[in-house]
């Protein structure tokens, strides 16, 4: 590691570090966002160093992995991160312009981790119009205020 740049630090908690942990990192948008904004704030960031903690009943086991961050995949990261910006931006338009309810779904893992996504039941609907006046409360967030209206 090159002492003369910083890196930035995650912390992670899980229930257990098996031996395939550290290979989640190294393509994490997360990290290379904290290394873009960085690097933009004027800090010349070598990369990030994730630091995993797993706690047991009477242990704990810490695990530090470095990962290297090239510009060319911030650049990657930075450039493909406009361009889902710019695609909510454009279905955001469509559906207030036509009032469509058409969405992209990520039909993946992210339906059920942390306790599963709370759209679950419009994803799986044929007719997911049905299920949201009764079950969804429309809010808005606006980051000017620092409470959501209804």
């Amino acid at each position: 590691m090159d002492a003369k740049r910083a890196f930035c630090v995650d912390e992670k908690t899980t229930g257990r570090i098996d031996p395939g942990w550290a290979t989640k990192w190294p393509l994490r948008g997360q990290f290379l966002c904290y290394n873009w904004l960085a690097g933009e704030q004027g800090y010349d960031i070598a990369g990030t160093i994730v630091r995993g903690i797993a706690f047991y009943k009477n242990s704990y086991t810490l695990v530090e992995v470095p990962i290297q961050s090239q510009p060319w995949k911030i650049k990657e990261w930075h450039d493909g991160m406009l361009g889902t910006v710019a695609a909510m931006i454009r279905v955001w338009r469509e559906v207030h312009e036509t009032k469509s309810r058409s969405f992209v779904k990520a039909l993946n893992d992210a339906c059920t981790m942390y306790n599963g996504c709370s759209y679950i039941r419009l994803c799986d609907s044929q007719k997911p119009e049905l299920w949201m006046e009764p079950y969804f409360e429309r809010r808005e967030w606006n980051p000017i205020h620092t409470e959501t209206t209804a």
